[in-house]
């Protein structure tokens, strides 16, 4: 129903902002229906098309989980490929897509979740140095409540 609704709105306003986030919704309704390959395809299109969008962070962000979780399709059945490889090829691509988002849009909250992403990968992928580093990151770049920041002054003053 919502691909409909998407699809209708992309068709009747292509040059709006509403058709751009649309196609963004889109690449997402088809990631949640299990068809990786839509939505890769739909994002791919988004990006070609708008590559300095405020929101291409997440759609690299959506790019990166929909190769991860891409599972063995039609053409897979048709190919010989071994799935381990493949699955390695997946998390290999998802750590170079989610690297794009923390090079590119350092100042954004898609940033933390690609950090994420990535320590997941590297531990799926064996490389548990790699995820020790990348997790480490993650605690150090953690953004400090206000209070907890600095409040040594508080004495001082009674």
């Amino acid at each position: 129903m919502a691909r409909d609704y998407y699809t209708k709105l992309e068709a009747r306003y292509p040059f709006g902002s509403y058709a751009q986030q649309a196609q963004i919704d889109l690449a997402y309704v088809n990631y949640k229906d299990d068809d990786a390959a839509g939505a890769i395809l739909q994002l791919d299109r988004f990006l070609r098309a708008y590559p300095n969008h405020p929101n291409s962070d997440y759609a690299l962000y959506l790019k990166a989980l929909a190769t991860l979780n891409e599972r063995d399709g039609w053409l897979a059945e048709l190919t010989t490929q071994d799935l381990a490889d493949r699955d390695a090829q997946a998390y290999i691509a998802a750590i170079n897509r989610a690297k794009v988002v923390i090079s590119d849009f350092q100042t954004t909250a898609a940033r933390d979740d690609a950090l994420v992403l990535i320590a997941d990968c590297y531990h799926e992928l064996g490389m548990y140095d790699l995820e020790k580093d990348t997790r480490r990151v993650i605690e150090l770049n953690k953004i400090k409540p206000k209070a907890e920041e600095d409040d040594s002054w508080l004495p001082s003053l009674w």
